[in-house]
């Protein structure tokens, strides 16, 4: 199995909304700050993605 890195600028804001881990606080993370963050210039984030 093999993985890539995404980054968050590249995942439709569409699967955004859906993404759940299981972790709330880590959902909310990505569905509120990390995408304005990166915009921003004050933190990056990046998906692990089956390939």
């Amino acid at each position: 199995m093999s993985f890539k890195l995404v980054s968050i600028k590249d995942v439709p804001k569409s699967k955004l909304k859906k993404f759940d881990c299981g972790t709330e606080v880590l959902n909310e993370f990505l569905s509120r700050y990390s995408l304005k963050n990166d915009t921003l210039g004050i933190g990056r984030t990046f998906l692990l993605s089956h390939c």
